[in-house]
């Protein structure tokens, strides 16, 4: 379930911004010969990816948080906190239906680990002068 902002959820506030942003990124890829304009145009998209890293870092920060207060963190199984399949992520056989299929609960959490361990890049920031 996601939040909701004055009417508006998360999911569609992140659809504005994505929006927005490829916006301003297909301005910058068609460029300009007007000197005054194509500063202002880098500076939106130096804005923008900046902003665009500023949201990733939080998200990961928000679920490395998230992670920490499940618990199991430092688990290395491949099952996710509660889970203990023989074969990891994947149901057991004494499971009826869901027998040898892939345990979603174990999926996600696998992934979301995956996406911590992943390392942050640096940001460039905007370059004094013209380009």
């Amino acid at each position: 379930m996601s939040a909701v902002f004055g009417g508006t959820t998360e999911k569609d506030m992140a659809i504005v911004k994505t929006a927005e942003a490829e916006k301003t990124m297909k301005r910058c890829q068609i460029g300009t010969r007007n000197y005054n304009e194509a500063n202002d145009l880098h500076a939106d998209c130096y804005g923008t990816i900046g902003a665009l890293v500023q949201e990733r870092d939080k998200l990961r920060n928000l679920l490395n948080r998230l992670l920490e207060e499940v618990g199991e963190s430092d688990r290395n199984d491949g099952n996710a906190p509660g889970h203990c399949h023989q074969v990891p992520g994947v149901w057991d056989s004494d499971n009826g239906k869901k027998a040898g299929k892939p345990c979603a609960w174990c999926a996600l959490w696998a992934e979301a680990k995956a996406t911590i361990l992943t390392p942050n890049t640096e940001a460039k920031g905007p370059r004094s002068g013209p380009a």
